[in-house]
């Protein structure tokens, strides 16, 4: 058979198992097993349908459509040599022949990509038939959220996959590579159950993203992988959430500028303060042993003093675990014994409450100026009274008495995170405060965006490092502030040892002129990639000009492509909230809105956003307004800018400009990677009081 009337025959199949299965994407791969002269067909989706031949690609026969080539002999007892009884399946063996991955839409193959011993051959609808087409790579359907990537995994995306929970997992790749989605994959992977391996609850599954938008992106993807119970959030709203969870007092989050502001968040993102911390902890141990010799002295209470002195349990569980025991003991007594134990248990009760104002000790920690020095070396002896003087002033407002106010800043959260899991060995409750809580899987994205102190506060609310994938693009780090120190500096100095750094080398979103365009802006070689038009350069007069010049194309846009999902990329969220409102007016036709955090749609239309908001986001066409010097300046924070803003584009990028463009442009212009299209303003036509007359 030919192959055009191979994938035509599966396009057949596809659509009677979509109907069967009321699924739009019932199977997204195929292959072919030759066992004993006989041929057996077999389809990989996202749930088994044994009746249509309908596996799930976390099944191990699924191994022979991602891990071997036609030609490769299979045999499932290779994949369950440890598995006894009930636990194996049955034995299957046979020669893996050909394979096939199919992309679909509307309950129809719309690409095929087929595989035999001797040839990879690629198809595309056309009409009833299927034509060949030439591509350099394989290419991912990014049509709705997130892009369903399984049917054009890689060896060793697959194995990154099923890795389980042997080790963690660090993926590298450039923009558009699918790290985040491969990530994903992976959680789905360890969700799917299993009786050889630990199989990880959603619930108690912690995904952290850069940013709400991206947020917002990823939670409605998630129900497909049976992750919808999963915990998706930013950094900073999980920690607000567990501090608030764990802290007695009341807590307010300030964002005003206060004198030293500036100076003292980057200091309190210094990794440095793990190790001041650590001892600041130990120092208070030390002091609530010494307080509780003496208030304990009175009543013969020397073994509880030793069990305070000795246990190795973190100080406030210790605490609360004693508290515990003088009270059932209390309870059980009479007497004098009642009596008694009655003041040991207010003791211990006592110090609980002590152990636990976590903001007030937040304030002794950032003011201890020898605590700090002699573990920030790299500060001065200024910088660090500076920040004492804005950690006093922060927390005054709204204070009383001999107490701080509830004011704290963004950066402090990290802080107060960390004395409590350093003091209660993990996240708690303070309505279960017998229950310490960690996570059985921790997803970080962008990490390279996180500092040392927040990856080390994330990396301990995990109960085994084992659970860990971690996710990053050092190119598009656009926090200067965190200090990420590198991967491999990362993995040793937060304790992630024995992890599995892989990189996806391979963009599947852009087109190849974009991401040529992406590789020359941060000096690396170019991948090969989709065929699609050249990035352009629209340069304009003025402002006026430039927001005519949009609302036409536009106008023009919305007519011509109505279902594409189109950004335009400002470099501060002002700009792109003042530009909105401008475009609104000047073509109410159009669906524009203004992205921003929670308030993002993914939808056909036109989004106007700026730069940390696309964070790991894509669209259709991309507009990059104003990318001057000044935007975006040819040092590396300037390149990982503009290099992150214009890997959003998957099929058209744009840049419009009423000023100079930066020399990052001007170099890739030189090139011949970017259009130049001078569009010069036109006079409008003006009228005199003789036009008014008849000719």
């Amino acid at each position: 058979m030919d192959h055009p009337s191979i994938v035509r025959r599966l396009n057949q199949d596809f659509k009677r198992d979509a109907v069967h299965t009321q699924l739009e994407k019932p199977w997204f791969g195929h292959f072919v097993l030759q066992r004993e002269h006989k041929e057996s067909g077999y389809k990989i989706g996202e749930k088994e349908c044994a009746e249509k031949g309908i596996i799930d690609w976390r099944h191990a026969l699924a191994s022979a459509f991602y891990e071997l080539e036609p030609g490769d002999d299979f045999d499932m007892d290779d994949y369950q040599t440890e598995k006894q009884g009930k636990d194996r399946y049955i034995s299957l063996k046979g020669v893996v022949g050909r394979q096939t991955k199919v992309q679909s839409k509307s309950r129809s193959i719309q690409r095929a990509t087929i595989k035999t011993p001797e040839e990879l051959l690629h198809f595309v609808a056309a009409g009833e038939t299927y034509v060949m087409e030439s591509l350099d790579s394989d290419r991912i359907n990014f049509m709705d959220g997130l892009p369903d990537v399984r049917s054009v995994l890689t060896k060793e995306q697959y194995r990154i996959i099923t890795s389980a929970d042997q080790n963690p997992v660090v993926i590298q790749g450039q923009a558009g590579s699918g790290k985040t989605t491969v990530a994903l994959y992976r959680l789905s992977w360890l969700a799917f159950p299993k009786e050889d391996a630990l199989v990880v609850a959603p619930e108690n599954v912690l995904i952290v993203m850069f940013n709400k938008a991206l947020q917002r992106f990823i939670s409605s993807s998630l129900e497909e992988l049976g992750l919808e119970k999963a915990q998706v959030s930013t950094f900073h709203a999980w920690a607000l959430e567990e501090v608030k969870k764990s802290y007695e007092g009341e807590l307010e989050l300030n964002t005003d500028w206060l004198e030293y502001k500036d100076s003292s968040t980057k200091i309190k993102k210094s990794l440095g303060l793990l190790k001041a911390m650590d001892e600041f902890v130990v120092r208070q141990t030390n002091r609530l042993i010494e307080w509780l010799e003496d208030k304990l002295a009175p009543y013969e209470a020397t073994s509880w003093l030793e069990e305070a002195q000795t246990s190795t349990e973190p100080i406030v569980q210790r605490m609360i675990r004693l508290r515990k025991k003088a009270r059932i003991g209390r309870d059980q007594a009479q007497g004098r014994e009642k009596v008694r134990l009655e003041q040991i248990y207010d003791v211990f009760k006592k110090g609980v409450t002590r152990l636990r104002l976590y903001k007030e000790e937040l304030l002794n920690f950032l003011t201890d100026q020898e605590l700090l020095g002699r573990h920030l070396p790299f500060e001065s002896a200024e910088s660090i009274e500076a920040l004492g003087h804005y950690q006093k002033a922060l927390q005054s407002i709204g204070a009383s008495g001999r107490r701080p106010g509830p004011c704290i800043a963004f950066e402090d959260l990290a802080l107060l995170l960390r004395l409590i899991q350093l003091k209660n060995g993990g996240l708690v409750d303070k309505q279960d405060e017998d229950h310490v809580f960690l996570y059985d899987h921790l997803m970080i994205d962008e990490a390279q965006d996180f500092g040392g102190l927040e990856m080390k506060v994330l990396l301990s609310a995990v109960r085994t490092k084992s659970g860990v994938s971690i996710v990053g693009d050092t190119n598009q780090k656009i926090v200067p502030e965190a200090d990420f120190m590198g991967w491999d500096a990362l993995i040793s100095e937060l304790g992630v040892a024995g992890a599995t750094v892989t990189r996806l080398e391979v963009g599947h979103r852009s087109t190849g002129p974009i991401m040529n365009l992406a590789a020359k802006i941060i000096n690396e070689p170019s991948q090969p990639g989709r065929l699609g038009v050249m990035p352009s350069l629209i340069e304009l007069p003025d402002e006026n000009a430039q927001l005519a010049w949009l609302a036409d194309r536009l106008s023009e846009l919305s007519t011509h492509q109505p279902m594409g999902h189109i950004c335009i990329v400002c470099r501060h969220p002002k700009q792109a909230k003042d530009l909105t409102s401008e475009l609104q007016q000047l073509v109410p036709t159009v669906n524009i809105r203004f992205g921003h955090n929670k308030d993002f749609e993914f939808s056909a239309g036109v989004t106007v956003t700026n730069l940390r908001q696309v964070k790991g986001l894509e669209f259709d066409l991309v507009f990059i307004l104003e990318p001057n010097e000044d935007n975006y300046p040819a040092r590396i924070e300037g390149r990982r800018n503009l290099y992150t803003a214009l890997t959003r584009a998957k099929d058209e990028l744009v840049f419009v400009s009423s000023t100079a463009p930066c020399a990052l442009l001007i170099g890739a212009i030189d090139a011949g990677l970017i259009e130049p299209m001078e569009v010069n303003a036109i006079e409008p036509v003006q009228f005199t009081e003789e036009d008014d007359d008849p000719f």
